[in-house]
């Protein structure tokens, strides 16, 4: 889905000498995390073009959304960046950098808060010394940089760039080049630049726009850049492709940039079927719908989506399929209740936490997209309070009770109580932290504070020292150790043995209405996971979830996220061991905790819920030969320590282990029992009991 969309613009554009050129019929698809360059033959067209796109001036007809929705220059969803801001003269740096981070806050932040979020942003931009500095003592590359600080601390979602680096040469230029190629990486922004260098456009874009003037008229043509992510200035001099892209971009010939460019990925394109021949199931159904858009975050376990599409998984199912790349869980919950995306990769109790109010729609899942994957990371401070030494693997309830010792140190000497953060309410997350230190006696809500923060962004919360450890997933975890930024210290998987992780979920009315389409979808990302157990697949994956429409990391980093570093390994399974089986078992288990610390009440048909939501029916139907098909729809979890036989009609399939850190066992038939085992709840601190 276009995070950026114009479609049938119809425009005059002035250039820098004031003639004016019509352009019409331009449309514009711009997806979240990329970047879309702007070049023109005439000086003043490539930033006229960027003031229609942001909204600055009005096109003549047609129009430009933000998200789907309309916005203008002032909405603060969009950033405009350039370095000659009118009024800003007499301003210090670090004074427009407080005012953009007071905007954008969505919470009130304290002095101290602000001013640490202030001084991350400025580091982000090697802008630290500047901050005592009025901005028109400032060379253009200080101010530049100082610029894109302001932008991103506003936290809008797509940033506009009118020539920042333009004419700013020697080692200050390469200093801003560096900086928004680290800030690309690390953070994915979504950047449209207008730019009279060639250099910088193929340095930073994902696709190029050249406006020419032909007959007194404007023609625009897309170039599409496909050189690999994270990319650095000595590309554009050792990298052939970079080079022969360059020069046709010069030359403005699309022929030769075809010739050497490859292709866009595409589920339209790829032609790789028989890795993913079509079942008999599928004979003789219509697809009620095969353009499909899909919605992820950009994790590791991603991966399914990303190899269903990449490697032809969906086209061998018929399906045409667009990934949406989001920003956190409640934004993809929002946009498949609203039918904005047709489904997305979820958090595996996000669907039961829709059935019991969170949300008017209800949601079901049918498959599940693996398990384990997530890390708990401290601070480095807290790490070192805890007395913890070397690289681990650490016993996690030895941690829980070192951390209880702290909790309460803290309590006797009036300190603040100790900030950790999760990637939502409804997630694994948190109730696998909530877990952790409640076996060692610490009340997740009294003792600690707890706060949401979307995946991407834990790294820099941690550095800026705006919390003191987190629950997250790979690669986080993985890129926050590489980056000094926390110390990971258990893998989820130490809490619960292979807890199920994300699923594919999509609203009852919408499997209602496309069955045959929903099984497809299915059978695509059931292969596709099993492909992904495939050890030798693991380096290509890496390749595909390292570019910028995914992940954005370096394969690296998301190859030891999924094989583990020293000390800490995830355990990303995404298919052994029936990963993908939608047990009912796992989805009563969320219930237990969220009933457990008050989210909702018992509901008095638990195993009804279950089977509602936790579609073991549908999968049975879309599943064939060789996928794992368990004859129960439920186990008792917490029993086995290691792999184990299911004996049952499908004898022989092997299940992982599911033991708790604490060994508790859990049976959903004696749930309320199970409840009234805990000393740490909800129910506990209001000294009620749970119903039988």
């Amino acid at each position: 889905m276009a995070l950026l969309h114009a479609s049938r613009l119809g425009l005059t554009l002035a250039d820098a000498d004031g003639k004016t050129w019509p352009l019409w019929d331009f449309d514009l698809h711009l997806v979240s995390g990329a970047t879309l360059a702007i070049v023109a033959s005439r000086p003043g067209l490539a930033s006229a073009m960027l003031k229609v796109l942001s909204s600055q001036t009005a096109p003549g007809f047609g129009g430009v959304l933000l998200d789907g929705r309309e916005f203008d220059a002032d909405d603060a969803r969009i950033a405009i960046v350039r370095r000659d801001w009118p009024g800003l003269g007499i301003q210090r740096a670090e004074r427009l950098v407080r005012s953009a981070v007071r905007a954008g806050a969505d919470r009130r932040l304290s002095r101290e808060q602000t001013q640490r979020w202030v001084r991350h942003h400025l580091s982000l931009v090697n802008a630290t010394d500047l901050a005592g500095n009025r901005l028109r003592w400032l060379s253009p590359g200080a101010l530049a940089r100082v610029q894109l600080a302001r932008a991103f601390a506003g936290g809008a979602s797509v940033l506009f760039l009118d020539q920042l680096f333009d004419g700013i040469g020697g080692a200050s230029g390469h200093r801003c080049l560096d900086c928004l190629l680290e800030l690309q990486e690390s953070l994915t922004p979504t950047l449209v630049m207008a730019t009279g260098d060639i250099d910088q456009a193929v340095l930073f874009a994902d696709q190029v726009l050249c406006l020419d003037t032909v007959d007194g008229r404007i023609v625009a043509r897309h170039f599409d850049v496909h050189l690999p992510r994270p990319r650095a200035r000595q590309d554009l001099q050792r990298d052939q492709q970079a080079q022969l892209l360059v020069q046709s971009l010069w030359r403005r010939e699309p022929s030769d940039v075809s010739a050497h460019v490859a292709p866009a990925p595409s589920a339209t394109v790829v032609e790789l079927s028989h890795y993913a021949p079509p079942r008999q199931g599928l004979a003789g159904k219509m697809l009620e719908k095969r353009e499909l858009t899909l919605g992820f975050l950009p994790l590791t376990d991603c991966a399914p989506l990303a190899i269903a599409l990449e490697e032809g998984f969906f086209a061998g199912e018929g399906l045409s399929v667009t990934l949406s790349r989001e920003s956190s869980w409640s934004n993809i919950l929002d946009k498949v209740s609203l039918g904005l995306l047709d489904g997305a990769q979820m958090l595996a109790p996000m669907p039961l936490a829709a059935r019991l109010g969170h949300g008017a729609v209800p949601m079901v899942t049918a498959v599940g997209l693996g398990c384990n994957g997530n890390g708990i990371t401290l601070s480095h401070a807290l790490f070192e309070t805890l007395g913890l030494k070397g690289e681990g693997p650490f016993d996690p309830m030895q941690t829980a009770l070192a951390l209880r010792a702290e909790v309460d140190r803290r309590k006797r000497a009036g300190l603040r109580r100790l900030a950790l953060a999760v990637v939502g309410y409804y997630s694994t997350h948190n109730y696998l932290l909530r877990y952790w230190l409640a076996s060692a006696g610490i009340d997740p809500d009294e003792d600690v504070v707890l706060s949401v923060v979307p995946p991407s962004q834990m790294v820099a919360y941690l550095s800026a020292g705006m919390i003191d450890g987190c629950c997250v997933g790979e690669p986080w975890n993985t890129v926050a150790l590489d980056a000094g930024a926390g110390r990971p210290v258990h893998s989820s998987w130490q809490i619960w043995n292979n807890h199920p992780e994300k699923v594919l979920g999509v609203t009852r009315a919408w499997a209602e209405a496309h069955p045959n389409t929903h099984q497809a979808l299915i059978r695509a990302l059931l292969d596709a996971c099993w492909w992904l157990d495939k050890p030798g697949n693991r380096p290509l994956a890496c390749e595909w979830l390292s570019h910028g429409r995914y992940v954005n990391q370096s394969p690296d980093v998301l190859m030891r996220s999924l094989s583990g570093t020293a000390g800490f390994d995830a355990r990303l399974v995404f298919s052994a061991g029936a990963a993908n089986f939608p047990w009912h078992s796992h989805a009563a288990w969320f219930v237990s905790q969220m009933v457990r610390w008050g989210q909702f009440g018992l509901p008095d048909d638990v195993a009804g819920l279950c089977a509602a939501t936790y579609r073991t029916d549908l999968y049975r139907q879309a599943s064939a030969f060789g996928d794992a098909l368990p004859d129960a729809d439920s186990k008792c979890e917490g029993t086995h320590e290691t792999a184990w036989r299911w004996h049952g009609r499908a004898d022989g399939l092997e299940l992982g282990g599911d033991h708790f850190m604490d060994g508790r066992l859990f049976d959903s038939e004696q749930m309320a029992s199970y409840l009234r085992g805990f000393e740490v709840s909800a129910a506990s601190r209001r000294g009620r009991a749970y119903a039988a």
